[in-house]
């Protein structure tokens, strides 16, 4: 199915009410599905010290992406309340309690890999868990990985992601435990926004049918 904007002037744009809003809508989806399916085909591989790095920036990619897309997202949805159906004002709202709230799994965990991580490439990293291990385990560094001897796997920066990650959340108590729940609870999370942002797109391009071409 096409769904195609019935114009024949890029002037003629401006015709469509709240296509520039549908379009961000539309670029937020678009971005988070390219990172969801990256995210999915690199978890099904087997574990090598490169698939572990890959898993661990995966979860730093989709966490920012779903931070930005929450926090550009409520502020379309209040320009866009009278045209939303309310069946979605419950979920909208959760998304607003979600970014005002400071025990929010957007607060507590989306937020702090956003700003420490997620754009900013900073030196105090890597104090955290230096400080801990070195006196026991000297840290490994890098080494190569089994599928391609070429490559060094930087593992010390990689276990530095880790431990940030593991440091938001103190349960489960076992460090692989509360790594498998973080990526289940991003997962859903992830998903649960994403139903939201397709059904707003969904419903605002039924208003627009009228001045649409499907094919």
């Amino acid at each position: 199915m096409k769904i195609l904007l019935n114009i024949k002037d890029a002037k003629d744009i401006e015709k469509f009410p709240h296509i520039r809003d549908l379009i961000v809508l539309c670029h937020i989806i678009n971005t988070n599905h390219s990172a969801r399916n990256q995210y999915l085909r690199i978890s099904q591989r087997a574990q090598t010290p490169s698939s572990m790095r890959d898993n661990i920036y995966g979860m730093l990619q989709l966490s920012s992406l779903t931070y930005e897309a929450m926090h550009k997202a409520s502020s379309i949805f209040k320009k866009l309340m009278e045209n939303i159906p309310k069946d979605l004002y419950s979920e909208i709202a959760w998304v607003h309690t979600e970014i005002k709230s400071s025990n929010s799994f957007y607060n507590k965990v989306l937020k702090p890999i956003r700003n420490e991580l997620g754009f900013h490439f900073s030196h105090c990293l890597a104090n955290l868990p230096l400080q801990k291990s070195i006196p026991h385990v000297p840290p490994i560094f890098a080494e190569s990985d089994e599928e391609n001897n070429s490559e060094l796997i930087y593992i010390l920066p990689t276990d530095i992601m880790s431990s940030y990650f593991l440091s938001l959340v103190s349960e489960p108590v076992d460090p692989v435990e509360r790594i498998n729940w973080l990526i289940t609870k991003l997962g859903e999370y992830n998903n649960r926004i994403m139903n939201l942002f397709r059904t707003v797109v969904y419903s605002i391009i039924e208003e627009l049918e009228p001045s649409l071409l499907v094919k």
